[in-house]
């Protein structure tokens, strides 16, 4: 292959590179195991044994010095000097002689009565009270602790530790609480949300009874069903009692101004009543606003 001629420079440049990379390792690598042969092992047990006199050493120092604090006298205690000559009182009771014993009034011969009653009663328990026989009686046989024991190892049950109690009784409590979860809660919905439901109806309900009507024209509202039933019924009683009133009206003076007048107004108020009749039979009534 063709040489560059610039690789006879690059050759030159890294001549000896690699040799002094390694005489610097071994350099580094002598002195470490240099250092580390050096030093000496520290001799822990001579350690323990100086740090054991110091602190036999500070005990005895301090038990020296509560000996020292016990034997210091107490510092007596302050008194005035103007009761440095007062005798106690006290004092003089104390040094007085004793008082010789009251004279015994009683006579000699009597005792006192209840003494006599307490005699009198234990004489008579004296008589009624059995004698004990004199043969020894049987000693009852030692216990036998091995049979006692072993019917007790039988019966031992392990006494656990307050803590282990306590945490299994934390363990059952939160058992018991996740069971009536699953049975009581899991999977219901809770009452404040329905609760919350049935608000959100109602109001929805309000909304679309409140909202307008598109279908009603402007200025006009719906006439509710009650009032368009109503005024239904009382046009038909007007239409009855209308045709009623055409019905009477007289045949022979019907040529008359007066008859042709009151025929002409009611065949007019039967035809607006009638209309009437018609626009209230529809389902929905519009009236204006206003009236």
């Amino acid at each position: 292959p063709r040489v560059r001629p610039e690789a006879q420079e690059v050759a030159e440049k890294s001549k000896g590179c690699m040799g002094a990379l390694l005489l610097n390792l071994e350099i580094i690598s002598l002195d470490d195991y240099c250092n580390t042969r050096g030093k000496q092992e520290k001799n822990h047990t001579a350690a323990n044994v100086r740090r054991m006199r110091e602190i036999q050493r500070n005990s005895r120092a301090r038990e020296q010095e509560k000996q020292e604090k016990k034997n210091t006298p107490v510092k007596a205690l302050w008194k005035s000097t103007q009761y440095e000559g007062v005798e106690s009182k006290v004092k003089n009771f104390m040094q007085s002689p004793p008082q010789a014993p009251r004279p015994n009034t009683e006579r000699p011969h009597s005792a006192p009565a209840g003494s006599r009653r307490q005699e009198n009663f234990n004489s008579e328990k004296e008589k009624f009270q059995p004698t004990r026989s004199q043969t020894p009686r049987a000693r009852s046989p030692s216990p036998n602790f091995v049979a006692r024991n072993a019917r007790a190892a039988k019966s031992y049950e392990l006494k656990r530790s307050r803590s282990q109690l306590a945490l299994r009784e934390s363990d059952e409590k939160y058992q018991q609480g996740l069971k009536n979860y699953e049975e009581t809660v899991k999977g219901k919905t809770p009452s404040y949300l329905r609760s919350r439901q049935r608000q959100w109806d109602m109001q929805e309900r309000d909304r679309i009874r409140n909202a307008p009507d598109p279908t009603v024209p402007e200025g006009h509202t719906v006439l509710p069903d009650k009032e368009r039933k109503a005024t239904l019924t009382t046009l038909r009683k007007s239409q009855q009692e209308l045709l009623e009133r055409h019905r009477l009206l007289p045949i022979r003076s019907a040529d008359t101004m007066g008859v042709r007048n009151r025929k002409t107004e009611l065949e007019k108020q039967i035809m607006e009543v009638d209309e009437a009749i018609k626009v209230f039979e529809r389902p929905r009534v519009f009236v204006r606003l206003g009236e």
